[in-house]
């Protein structure tokens, strides 16, 4: 059996970058930040207003003594009570919010003035949009990308279309009117994210260039794929190219890239590299509005939990490069962030494999042992 020319209608991607800046958390600071978010008490009161505010938001003016943004327009409340922060933070709820924030790493929703449209040179028969969305932490931020992509394709325009998000100048900002490539895209964002919530120099900046991307099919046509029958010649590299759109080399996806979910059937599956990974999910697919939104907060929550993980990955990368004098916090953040690593709350296939690679396995050792050997007074 082979994958015909399999027609898609619906598709969602998700990008992220990873920012961290830690001069805040130094005991003597380096400058004092624009929004003052950054210890337990300030994050804690802001908070408080973001849930006083609800779906109205807060303006960026009102919490910045008057200051006009050069990106940021509101600040919205994240959390909600529903099963995957119920998870990822066991015992929290609307009442305990506020002070709990901080230690649980519920981020800050943040609008942003910049429009981003996905305007390739050669137009395609579908659609794509593209909403930008700013999360703020006491710690860092992360910028997303959410496209949908609407209309008949198959697994090669997602192909196409992925590794045209990160290799060429296809879009257009409201900042400018001459195309622009992802990076200057990022950079553009997080120069002004930095000059609005964290201020000064990017001198403790941590700018990874790493990024995730998950693709989930939300509609198809009749059939389904099978993991079993992808064609060499062509339904293999269309899969590298989604799940690993920064090589230009053409490959072919290999058995260890492919999860076959618990029911073990062929129909349902996960293609996944470190950073890339493509969500099959044939049983969810069936039109009806409950699967449909099951499939969505599924896709919505792989990706949050696994921008999260890479956050505090990285917030532990930061502690471990750098023997700065911290605030006392900084270290309950760490530790806080090295026990949800370990227990992985809300489990899922793309999570755990990024979890289970040898460098984050090294990675978690070497925290644990940083942060919990005390040092003996009595040695010189």
């Amino acid at each position: 059996m082979e994958n015909k020319t399999m027609q898609f209608n619906k598709t969602r991607i998700e990008i992220g970058d990873f920012h961290i800046n830690i001069d805040n958390f130094l005991q003597e600071p380096y400058i004092i930040p624009p929004l003052n978010v950054f210890t337990p008490d300030s994050y804690s009161t802001f908070c408080e207003s973001l849930m006083e505010a609800g779906t109205t938001g807060l303006d960026y003016q009102k919490v910045s003594n008057g200051r006009q943004g050069k990106i940021v327009k509101k600040f919205y409340m994240y959390y909600k009570s529903d099963s995957f922060w119920r998870k990822c933070a066991p015992g929290f709820s609307n009442n305990n919010y506020a002070w709990k924030a901080w230690s649980s790493f519920i981020p800050v929703k943040t609008t942003i003035s910049t429009r981003i449209v996905y305007a390739p040179e050669n137009r395609e028969q579908y659609k794509v949009s593209v909403a930008p969305k700013v999360f703020l932490f006491p710690f860092g931020w992360s910028t997303w990308l959410s496209f949908f992509v609407a209309g008949p394709h198959d697994l090669q325009d997602l192909s196409v279309l992925v590794k045209s998000i990160f290799n060429d100048p296809v879009f257009i900002a409201s900042h400018s009117q001459t195309p622009l490539g992802l990076n200057s895209i990022w950079t553009d964002i997080a120069s002004k994210i930095h000059d609005d919530i964290f201020g000064g120099e990017e001198r403790y900046i941590r700018n990874p260039d790493e990024t995730f991307v998950i693709t989930t099919v939300m509609g198809k046509g009749a059939g389904s794929l099978s993991c079993r029958a992808l064609d060499p010649d062509t339904d293999q590299p269309a899969l590298h190219g989604i799940i690993d759109p920064w090589s230009s080399a053409v490959s072919k996806i290999s058995q260890e890239n492919i999860y076959v979910r618990k029911n073990e059937s062929v129909f349902d599956f996960l293609v996944r590299d470190k950073r890339g990974f493509f969500n099959w999910q044939y049983h969810l697919m069936d039109g009806q509005k409950i699967n449909n939104n099951k499939l969505d907060c599924y896709h919505r929550n792989t990706f949050i939990s696994l921008m999260l993980a890479k956050l505090q990955v990285e917030l532990l990368k930061t502690k471990i490069e750098n023997r700065e004098k911290f605030i006392p916090e900084f270290d309950t953040i760490l530790e806080n962030a090295l026990v949800t690593l370990k227990d992985k709350p809300y489990k899922n296939a793309s999570l755990l494999f990024f979890l289970g690679t040898d460098d984050i396995k090294t990675l978690l050792e070497k925290a644990s042992v940083l942060l919990y050997t005390k040092p003996n007074p009595g040695k010189p």
